[in-house]
């Protein structure tokens, strides 16, 4: 059962190629990092330093949503930390409760972007 994007990776420029987030406090290692992001088919997202990584966690806009660069920016953008750990917290209680067979990459996918509602917090329409 899929439950990674792997399966999603698309050439530079195609369209509805999905973004990653990286985030490190070494600037070269970032850079490497986002380098290898793109060679696997993911437009890499500079997420800032480690002290940032909070913006992609569990709970978040960022993290699990499937979103391409443009809104992933926003995503990493709107997020709160006080939010993040309420919807953090629900999202891995119902994953928890799944059987790991029924975990699939586009249910965590869903509920992701439900808690965490990128839609509706970057003017999207559903």
């Amino acid at each position: 059962m899929q439950t990674a994007p792997a399966h999603e990776g698309r050439p530079a420029g195609a369209p509805g190629r999905l973004a990653v987030p990286v985030a490190g406090t070494d600037p070269g290692a970032r850079k490497l990092v986002m380098e290898l992001v793109d060679d696997t088919g993911f437009d890499p997202v500079d997420a800032g330093t480690a002290d940032d990584g909070w913006r992609m966690q569990a709970g978040t806009p960022a993290c699990c949503t499937g979103l391409d660069a443009g809104r992933l920016r926003g995503a990493l953008a709107l997020a709160g930390p006080e939010a993040a750990r309420v919807r953090r917290e629900a999202v891995l209680a119902v994953i928890g409760s799944w059987s790991p067979d029924d975990r699939t990459f586009e249910d965590i996918v869903a509920l992701n972007r439900a808690a965490a509602g990128p839609h509706r917090l970057l003017g999207e329409q559903t």
